[in-house]
């Protein structure tokens, strides 16, 4: 109860208490502290949450970089591209679901950066779901189209086919090209990939 209170005072004083009880290991308290940070607005309280991302253990860190996205916070979006590409799993997996959430346009390419920067599939997938929410509230296709096209030339085959769907969302005559010239790849699975795209 005490943790929801804090959520409707707004005062940037409590930033550091939600933070710490969101990463706790006891459910309801947990619970309760993310629905505060979610909801907690006033003077300074914003200032308060980016400057306690910077100094936070990873676990609080985590939490309070998943907050941005339950707040709908786009202008977080350079502090989350910076933690998404780096750093524990946790943190990372937090600013990419964060960046899912807000899809703002211009971290298209930083996300395209860390997808082809990615080791694994596993965690290549978080960076693929922010991208498809990213294209799919894209308000210039045209634009967010020609940044996709031109980077699928840095993936090799079998990372491409995974990238291949966002031109399905873009549906632009450039991503029309793009997936045309991919359906006749000698890389038979690309290829395969590139039809479905088509259709």
């Amino acid at each position: 109860a005490a943790l929801q209170a804090l959520g409707a005072l707004g005062d940037p004083s409590s930033i550091h208490e939600l933070a710490r009880a969101a990463a706790s290991d006891e459910a309801a308290a947990r619970a309760a502290a993310r629905d505060a940070l979610a909801r907690v607005h006033g003077n300074g309280v914003r200032a308060a949450l980016l400057k306690h991302v910077s100094e936070a253990t990873p676990p609080e860190k985590a939490e309070l970089l998943r907050a941005f996205g339950e707040r709908g916070d786009k202008d977080a979006a350079t502090v989350l591209v910076q933690n998404a590409a780096s750093g524990p799993e946790p943190v990372r997996l937090a600013a990419l679901e964060s960046l899912r959430k807000i899809a703002v346009a211009e971290t298209i390419t930083p996300l395209l950066d860390i997808a082809a920067k990615a080791k694994s599939d596993s965690e290549r997938d978080p960076v693929l779901k922010a991208l498809y929410a990213v294209c799919q509230a894209s308000r210039d296709k045209e634009q967010t189209a020609r940044s996709v096209v031109k980077s699928l030339a840095r993936f090799p085959a079998a990372q491409r086919r995974q990238v291949l769907p966002l031109l399905a969302e873009l549906a632009t005559s450039e991503a029309l090209d793009a997936a045309q010239i991919a359906a006749r790849d000698p890389d038979s699975d690309l290829a395969k990939e590139a039809v479905r795209v088509l259709g």
